[in-house]
Order: C-alpha cells, then sequence, then structure tokens
C-alpha cells in the first residue's frame, strides 16, 4: 500500500496503532499526515478495486498453507543486527530455516562475472567458513553470489541465506530456481522484505543490499569492478558499523579494480580464512554471545600437497593466464611433459585453461 516506503509505514503505524487500523482510515485521514499523493492513490484504489483486496488475501491464504512465512520486527526471531541499522525492514518473508538468523553471518559479494580464479575463492572461502560455523548471506545474483552460497551448502548443514530483490515467490534469476530449492531443502533461509509477485525492479537491489549487509557482521568482497553493486553494499556495511573485508586481486584485472579502491580507502585486505576469523575477533564479539560456541563446526580439509615435479611449474603460473608456449619458454620444460604436468594440476582444482590460456586458481 505504501510500496515499500518504511517511513511512511512507521508513520502509520504510530498514528493508527495497527496495519488493521490504518487500512480502515479514508484517505483524509492519511492526508493529515502529509502522506505522498500515491500512497493516497493506493488506498483509494484498495478500497473500490475488489481485484487489489484479492491479491492480499491470496498472500495470506499462501502464508496459512505454509508456502512462504512473514516475520515482524517484534518477534523474538528478528534478527538482532539487522534491528540495529538506520532502516530496519518492518516485516520479513522467508522460506526455509528461520532459526538461522541470528547465527553469525558474514556477507559474501562479488561481480557477476567473475574470473575463474574468483569463482574458485568465493566457492572454497564460503564452504571454509561455514565449515568453521559461519552462515554465509549473499543476493542469489548471478556470479560471486551463487558460488558463496554454493560453497556453503557443500560444506553440509546448509549455512547460506540468499536475499532477494523480488518478491519471497519469485527467483531471480530464474536459472538460480534449484539453487534457491536447495537452500531452502537443506536448511538454509530465503528473505525478502517485498511482498509477494513484485518484480525484480532495479532500485530495489541498492534495498536488498542494506539487508545484507546488515544481517552480517562483515562483508567480504570477493571480486569488484569500480562500478560494481558490491561496492554499494560495502560502503552501506561501513556505514552501518559492519567490517568491510576485501580479498585483493591482480593488478592489471579490471574485475579487482573495485577492490583495490576498498583497500586504499581503508578496507582490510585478508587472504585466507584464518585472516578473517581473526579480523572478525568472533571469539570475543558481544553481538554474538554464545552463537558461535553452539555451531558444530567440521573439520575443514586441508589442501592437497603438490607432489615435487609439480612445484616448479606452479611457480610460473600466474593468475592472468599463458599459453603453453610461454610457459615452455619460462619453465624450460618440454611441451609433451608440459601438458601432462597441466592435467594433472587442472585435475586437482589449482588450474583452469580459459581461452586456450593456463591459470592459477588457489593459493
Amino acid at each position: 500500500m505504501v510500496n515499500h516506503s518504511i517511513v511512511t509505514w512507521r508513520g502509520l503505524i504510530a498514528h493508527f496503532n495497527s496495519a488493521e487500523q490504518a487500512l480502515a482510515a479514508s484517505a483524509g485521514d492519511w492526508k493529515v499526515l502529509s502522506v505522498h499523493a500515491s500512497h493516497l492513490k493506493r488506498l483509494s484504489d484498495w478500497k473500490v478495486n475488489g481485484a487489489i483486496r484479492q491479491q492480499y488475501h491470496q498472500t495470506i491464504r499462501a502464508i496459512e498453507q505454509g508456502d512462504f512465512h512473514l516475520l515482524y520486527e517484534k518477534m523474538p526471531e528478528y534478527p538482532k543486527l539487522l534491528a540495529t541499522i538506520t532502516d530496519p525492514p518492518p516485516f520479513l518473508f522467508y522460506q526455509g530455516n528461520i532459526g538461522c538468523l541470528n547465527q553469525p553471518q558474514l556477507a559474501l559479494v562479488g561481480t557477476r562475472k567473475p574470473s575463474p580464479s574468483a569463482r574458485k575463492i568465493a566457492f572454497d572461502f564460503a564452504r571454509e567458513l561455514a565449515q568453521s560455523g559461519i552462515w554465509i548471506t549473499s543476493g542469489l545474483a548471478h556470479g560471486v553470489d551463487a558460488d558463496c552460497h554454493r560453497g556453503a551448502l557443500a560444506a553440509g548443514g546448509g549455512r547460506t541465506i540468499a536475499v532477494l530483490g523480488t518478491g519471497i515467490d519469485l527467483c531471480y534469476p530464474s536459472a538460480h530456481q534449484s539453487l534457491f530449492n536447495q537452500i531452502v531443502a537443506e536448511g538454509g533461509l530465503i528473505l525478502s522484505e517485498f511482498t509477494p509477485k513484485t518484480e525484480p525492479l532495479a532500485h530495489h537491489f541498492p534495498r536488498r543490499n542494506r539487508i545484507v549487509s546488515g544481517l552480517s557482521l562483515g562483508v567480504l568482497v570477493v571480486e569488484a569492478a569500480l562500478k560494481s553493486g558490491s561496492l554499494i553494499t560495502a560502503r552501506l556495511a561501513a556505514e552501518q558499523g559492519r567490517d568491510v573485508l576485501v580479498i585483493p586481486g591482480h593488478i592489471a584485472n579490471e574485475q579487482a579494480a573495485g577492490c583495490h579502491q576498498l583497500i586504499r580507502d581503508g578496507a582490510r585486505l585478508v587472504t585466507s580464512v584464518a585472516d578473517i576469523l581473526e579480523d572478525l575477533n568472533l571469539s570475543r564479539n558481544p553481538l554474538l554471545s554464545s552463537s558461535l560456541e553452539s555451531a558444530v563446526a567440521q573439520p575443514v580439509e586441508p589442501a592437497q600437497p603438490l607432489d615435487a615435479h609439480l612445484q616448479p611449474l606452479m611457480a610460473h603460473l600466474d593468475w592472468q593466464g599463458q599459453s603453453i608456449d610461454s610457459l615452455v619458454d619460462s619453465s624450460g620444460i618440454d611441451v609433451a611433459t608440459l601438458s601432462g604436468f597441466l592435467m594433472e594440476l587442472e585435475l586437482m582444482g589449482q588450474v583452469v585453461q580459459v581461452n586456450g590460456l593456463y591459470q592459477r586458481c588457489r593459493v
């Protein structure tokens, strides 16, 4: 009715004491409160248009049937960290495990078109953090978001939360419907402040980002260009008093230029999960109480050690990619042997081939 205007919502509730009484009031009553004309028109349409009221009743029936659920800010399950931001949503629609909302969370964000190394880093960091008991929060978008969700799921326990820029009944992008379903099925959570059937409009996503950062102890930016939406999330996190952590990239990688700018602006550079756990000071963070201690941590599998014959080649591989001819020249290894070594490294997940160039994807 108020088109997701939190200020208008709070003003109406403060004056009428409840949403029910606000709806029963006239447009004239609302106008006295200096409510915007567009909201007054929606109230008038509500009172005379049966189709609009029918949509409302359909939403109520869907909640009663358990298709999705509704969380109000006065309920004990409402996330305590989110309640501390300047504009917390008054209610949240959700599907899945609502009990995770007050568990320790870290937001992982980045570009929608990540490099192969960034995809690997996003997946591995999310997986290891989830194994350490941290819940991974992101936006279900293409690229880094999806890799983070999948990495957290790979750890077991479903420790991931996806915050939508659409209604709770719409998956955007639609290509992630199976990931959406997997998150719910494995014990994670899908969350949205938008009413059902809300379409993915551009201005919804910065609003979504404030929730992603607001739920979390900090934000980790994996790879982001200078104009990336991830920098919006990082800025919101800083304004909310959250830690901003950044994984650096190659200096020639334009997709990492936003990360480097964040570091110049004072964000913390991290290169390992151990750095993150230390920087967040989790064991002494008063916002967590006992939630981290009660999380069931799983042992992290160590990285597969490199055989001695592969170590010299790894020393010549970089994060940008090189042709076989270039590697032959720099390493002194013959083509046939080099090809075999590269295949071994690909199978181990240490190297990827992109457009005929070989590059590292793990530290």
